[in-house]
């Protein structure tokens, strides 16, 4: 997850009869602990739900997302878990097996290249929320990306899915 911005890429893709099903799991501190200014626009512009990826809500979090998926809803999914702080791709945590696997929903990868952090750099503390800075891009660039589906092992254990997934995506 390189950046707050970059699960807007791939919804600009998304054809429209598509996008108005669709929607991202949020980590809840975006709803928590930013302003709320960024809760309005989590909630309203981008269609994100709080998401729970620790501790005692994390199976709530799971069965939210499943009766999203049973009523057909396409995900965009952070499969880190949290941002980026060292420029490097981060492991991908496990649910992002569980959702391959158990719910039998498709992965498709988008790679953003590298130069999206010319355009936002990495933040390097969770107080980027409070940064105004931060929401202003440094320039005007072209992003280049790479759309691939995944492919699912359903024999695979969900962290050996996982791992491979993201081998997949490391080799796009």
């Amino acid at each position: 997850h390189i950046g707050m911005f970059d699960a807007l890429i791939p919804l600009r893709l998304l054809p429209k009869k598509i996008l108005k099903f669709t929607t991202i799991p949020a980590a809840t501190e975006r709803w928590e602990k930013d302003s709320k200014i960024i809760s309005f626009i989590m909630d309203f512009f981008v269609g994100a739900y709080p998401f729970a990826n620790q501790g005692p809500w994390i199976k709530a979090s799971m069965e939210a997302t499943g009766e999203l998926a049973d009523q057909a809803y396409t995900f965009v999914i952070a499969p880190e878990g949290r941002f980026q702080r060292e420029n490097r791709l981060q492991p991908f945590q496990t649910g992002l097996g569980f959702l391959a696997k158990e719910l039998k929903l498709p992965v498709i990868m988008v790679k953003i290249d590298e130069n999206y952090r010319e355009i936002w750099p990495s933040p390097k503390t969770n107080d980027h929320a409070a940064d105004p800075r931060f929401y202003k891009p440094l320039k005007k660039s072209t992003v280049k990306i790479k759309i691939k589906s995944a492919d699912i092992n359903p024999s695979l254990s969900e962290e050996k899915l996982t791992k491979n997934i993201q081998k997949q995506f490391e080799n796009l």
